[in-house]
């Protein structure tokens, strides 16, 4: 006689669509089994989204970093610094960058589920280059369209990173509902 073990395989989702369909109720391990998928598929979906917005929060503090280096080792060789040179010191235009920089990163850290705190520094470091530059360029008449993003790069990054990581708390805390009510059910 031999032993043979059978595995049980995961449902897809399609097999989970029909198990709804049908008008049966679903039992205690079907129950189960459809919270633990949604759970996966949630977790994988997220961990996507945050690690995209991570990546796009820290390559555009690389861009912030480079532009810094940059106006430090050639101030007059971009159209953009050299527009503002005459009005903003190149000092200021490299802590600048080199805030927004930091803001871009702590934005990535906060994405990435390193705490809360992070949000915070993000809002300080988004807030501080937003004021400034909004400040410098109401002084100007006129100003070049390309340089707009300078002000708006770190706020619109932060409310970004602030709206994913809320919207998959939110689904987080739904699964986490559907499982409490999968457990009352049971206790009844």
């Amino acid at each position: 006689m031999s032993s043979v073990t059978t595995l049980r395989s995961r449902p897809t989702m399609a097999d989970i669509d029909t198990m709804l369909e049908d008008s049966r109720y679903l039992d205690e391990t079907q129950q189960e089994l459809l919270v633990d998928t949604l759970r996966a598929e949630n977790e994988r979906i997220h961990g996507v989204y945050r690690n995209a917005l991570a990546t796009l929060c820290a390559a555009l503090a690389a861009v912030f970093v480079y532009l810094a280096v940059h106006q430090v080792l050639y101030p007059y060789m971009a159209e953009t610094h050299a527009f503002l040179s005459s009005a903003v010191s190149s000092t200021h235009i490299v802590s600048m960058h080199l805030v927004a920089a930091v803001g871009l990163f702590a934005s990535a850290l906060y994405i990435t589920r390193m705490g809360d705190a992070w949000l915070a520094i993000s809002l300080l470091f988004a807030a501080l280059p937003a004021l400034y530059w909004s400040y410098k360029f109401s002084a100007f008449v006129t100003y070049p369209t390309h340089i707009i993003w300078l002000p708006g790069t770190n706020a619109a990054m932060c409310a970004i990173t602030w709206y994913v990581k809320r919207g998959c708390e939110q689904l987080e805390n739904d699964v986490s509902e559907l499982r409490s009510y999968m457990y009352a059910y049971k206790g009844a």
